[in-house]
């Protein structure tokens, strides 16, 4: 999961028990640093979701606001009945860490370094950089 990334949970509901539903919560809880047990509730999520938080489905923008690099996290959804029964489910997940030059000597550069939009032909070229997931992939705008 990146944190540069919009994240779209949905939930979805069948059978009878779906045109009972009264209420959708949404939690966010972060594992505590290390800890492989200790969850801690992420505090004030509604004001940096782009959903409200009783939605059928939970929307994060991809702008760091609310999740951070290299962190677990979990996701509950906590869905009451008008018969005041409740249903929790809920989702764990860990958000990458960006690529990184480990010798200092690497990066990303252009040849030439200024040109015309259709006429200059630039040549980008990358190394030195590193990450656990592989293959790296490249993109340029």
């Amino acid at each position: 999961m990146s944190v540069n990334q919009r994240l779209i949970l949905k939930s979805s509901c069948s059978g009878p028990l779906c045109d009972i539903i009264i209420k959708y919560d949404w939690l966010l809880f972060k594992l505590k640093v290390s800890s492989t047990t200790d969850w801690m509730i992420v505090p004030n999520i509604e004001d940096r979701i782009l959903t409200d938080i009783n939605n059928p489905n939970l929307v994060i923008p991809g702008d760091k606001q609310l999740l951070e690099e290299n962190t677990k996290y979990k996701i509950r959804v906590v869905v009451t009945l008008t018969t005041g029964f409740t249903y929790a489910e809920e989702i764990t997940f860990i958000t990458n860490s960006p690529p990184r030059i480990l010798d200092g000597r690497g990066g990303c550069f252009v040849t030439p370094t200024e040109g015309l939009v259709l006429t200059t032909e630039f040549e980008i070229s990358c190394s030195g950089w590193s990450d656990e997931e592989l293959p790296l992939h490249y993109e340029f705008r």
